[in-house]
């Protein structure tokens, strides 16, 4: 195969001068973040795409200026530290969510995971929306224009998972960073804002089980997304109990006998797992037609100079397209 490289909007973006930014809350090496700023023949390369943010120079300089997500085991390794060779490039590092306030100037990294964040359900349930409010702050300050390129990754793992309670926490962060996005470019408005994603995950339905209802309390009812959930579940001696911790709305007898019959089989951690997401999934009237990406249209919003531009049905290729025309 003949490959050649393909420069990236970002390179493109600072080529041109302006600051760049990646934000994530995967670790800032995985998919999307790096097809912004890496060159891999490979997604699963992950030191490899690592090694780009230091050695893929864009006009002799490092081509992303701000990076904030996961994936500390990614940029400290024993083969190569890349987070002292960003610090020796003038970057200021940090690792601890809390000390995330402590970035004051550009560039920066920030790295708070080993891997990717916990869900937020889970864990820390703003944090896409506190990385966000950092990262406007920060890319504001320079008078050369900005672009940056901020992911909710984990919605699309949720809905692998087809749990529909981690997917809507994931959802109410990456709304909340929609939101200081769009008051930015009501302060800016010479900012363009433009949401999208590349391709929907899990197939949900509002409403299932020839039921054309979706029952949102239900959802907002449970606290922990289903894998450990279903890990306390089999450790529990009583299963009731345990749910409560987690849950705010009670079993019926026949959820809980569903319960104790899958803790009885030869792997009770994966049965309880799937038996919580049907247990949750039918309590709220919510369906899913595969584990894998769907092929129906996304959506695409914009916000902001030029948004009109992005109005109506289009190629996903066509978005790269007119966002390279407004960098260029």
């Amino acid at each position: 195969m003949e490959k050649k490289p393909v420069k990236t909007m970002l390179e493109m973006a600072k080529e041109q001068g302006m600051v760049t930014g990646l934000v994530a809350t995967s670790q800032i090496n995985h998919a999307t973040p790096a097809s912004f700023a890496a060159h891999n023949e490979s997604r699963r390369n992950y030191d490899e795409i690592a090694d780009d943010y230091i050695d893929n120079k864009v006009s002799d300089q490092l081509p992303v200026d701000l990076l904030l997500g996961g994936g500390v085991r990614y940029f400290e390794r024993e083969d190569r530290n890349l987070v002292e060779e960003f610090q020796l490039q003038g970057y200021q590092y940090v690792s601890d969510f809390d000390a995330l306030p402590s970035l004051q100037t550009l560039p920066a990294i920030g790295l708070f995971a080993d891997k990717a964040f916990p869900f937020a359900l889970d864990e820390n349930p703003n944090r896409l929306e506190v990385m966000t409010n950092k990262a406007l702050s920060l890319l504001q300050r320079q008078d050369v224009g900005f672009f940056v390129m901020i992911e909710g990754s984990q919605i699309d793992w949720c809905g692998h998972a087809n749990d529909i309670a981690c997917a809507m926490a994931e959802m109410d962060d990456f709304a909340k960073s929609i939101a200081l996005a769009k008051a930015y470019v009501d302060a800016h408005p010479d900012t363009l804002l433009v949401v999208t994603a590349d391709h929907s995950t899990g197939g949900l339905t509002i409403g299932a089980n020839g039921k054309y209802k979706w029952n949102t309390d239900v959802i907002k009812g449970v606290r922990q997304t289903a894998w450990p959930l279903a890990m306390s579940l089999a450790k529990a001696n009583d299963m009731q109990k345990t749910w409560r911790e987690s849950v705010d709305w009670a079993l019926t007898e026949e959820q809980i006998q569903q319960l104790v019959t899958a803790k009885k089989s030869e792997e009770p951690a994966v049965a309880l797992y799937r038996q919580v997401k049907a247990i949750i999934n039918q309590q709220s009237y919510t369906g899913w037609t595969t584990k894998g990406h769907t092929a129906v249209d996304v959506q695409v919003f914009s916000y902001g100079k030029g948004a009109d531009v992005f109005v109506g049905s289009q190629n996903n290729t066509d978005i790269a397209k007119k966002l390279i025309g407004f960098i260029q």
